[in-house]
C-alpha cells in the first residue's frame, strides 16, 4: 500500500480513538484540518486499511460499520441501545491439541447499556 498523507491521518485517528468510530465520525473529526478530504476518501481508505490488516472493520447487526485501530487480540461488546462498543479481552484459551485447528477466537456479544450510560453519552 502506497503512502498517502490522508491515509496516514485516517489511520492515526482510528488508532488513537477508543470510540470505534464510523467513517462519518472519522470524516467529521478530520475535515476541519483537512478541507480537501471527502467522505468517499475516508470510506475508501478505511476499507483499504482494513483489507491490509492495519485496522479492524466491525460490522454491526444493523449492517453499519465501525473501525478499530486496536490490533491486539480482543472481542467487542455492542450496546443495542446506544451503539457504544467496548473492547473485551477474552480469557486465555487452552491449547487445542493436534486434533483441532483453531481458526478464530473472536466473540461478538450484544448487550443493552445501563440507562445512565445512554443518557450521558
Amino acid at each position: 500500500m502506497r503512502y498517502s498523507y490522508q491515509r496516514q491521518r485516517i489511520l492515526d485517528y482510528v488508532s488513537d480513538s477508543h470510540a470505534h468510530p464510523s467513517a462519518a465520525a472519522v470524516y467529521d473529526a478530520l475535515r476541519e484540518s483537512m478541507p480537501r478530504l471527502s467522505l468517499g476518501t475516508v470510506y475508501r481508505n478505511l476499507n483499504q486499511l482494513s483489507d491490509a490488516g492495519r485496522i479492524r472493520k466491525i460490522i454491526l447487526p444493523d449492517g453499519t460499520c465501525r473501525f478499530d485501530g486496536g490490533m491486539h487480540p480482543h472481542s467487542h461488546i455492542v450496546c443495542s441501545g446506544c451503539g457504544a462498543i467496548l473492547d473485551v479481552i477474552p480469557p486465555e484459551l487452552p491449547e487445542c491439541g493436534s486434533r483441532w485447528d483453531l481458526r478464530s477466537t473472536r466473540l461478538k456479544r450484544s448487550c443493552m447499556a445501563d440507562a445512565r450510560h445512554v443518557k450521558n453519552r
